[in-house]
């Protein structure tokens, strides 16, 4: 299936590039962390074209690909995972940011794991936002845009695999390490 998704026509045929440096930074054995972040792609492509938000696949694959790398990054000077996510994706593919509005990028890899909506975000960050709580209810939360079987499809093809496992890493490098982050960057 990754496969598939490498070799998929796409406007800058960036996807290898993105599956490599996703490689190369996450700390995961098995698939779960990799099917969850191309769940949260297909998720958005379908959000997004249900809500005609016209945005380039490899700019969004390459957002939902890095989303949560920052957890696997060492802290730093930065103010939470998500902005260490940003940043390794501006450093690895900043040119490709560079062709759309830079705040839309920031937005995406923010913004995407409020639990409500961001007043004045942009159609493509709010898209992102509804993909990860697609993804994190398990399809439960489809805002109306979804039906069960799509969603179910997209599980299906993609299984969550170790997923639960990387995801409470998750939590515990998060409680120990930016649990600021719980209130600064999901709940507000």
């Amino acid at each position: 299936m990754v496969m598939d998704l490498a070799s998929q026509r796409s406007p800058t045929g960036l996807r290898p590039q993105v599956l490599d440096a996703f490689a190369r930074y996450s700390t995961y054995e098995g698939v779960g962390f990799l099917n969850h972040c191309i769940r949260l792609f297909e998720l958005t492509k379908l959000v997004m074209e249900k809500e005609q938000i016209d945005f380039d696949d490899d700019l969004a694959f390459g957002i939902a690909l890095f989303h949560d790398l920052g957890l696997t990054m060492p802290r730093g000077e930065s103010p939470s995972y998500m902005h260490r996510s940003l940043t390794l994706f501006q450093n690895e593919f900043g040119d490709l940011c560079d062709k759309v509005n830079p705040t839309i990028v920031s937005e995406c890899m923010l913004l995407n794991h409020r639990m409500f909506p961001v007043p004045n975000c942009s159609p493509a960050g709010e898209a992102f936002r509804k993909a990860v709580w697609i993804e994190h209810t398990r399809g439960v939360k489809r805002y109306g845009l979804l039906d069960k079987a799509t969603v179910r499809d997209v599980f299906e093809r993609y299984p969550r695999a170790n997923l639960d496992r990387v995801l409470l890493d998750f939590f515990w490098i998060t409680i120990r390490n930016e649990p600021r982050t719980i209130t600064n960057g999901i709940l507000f």
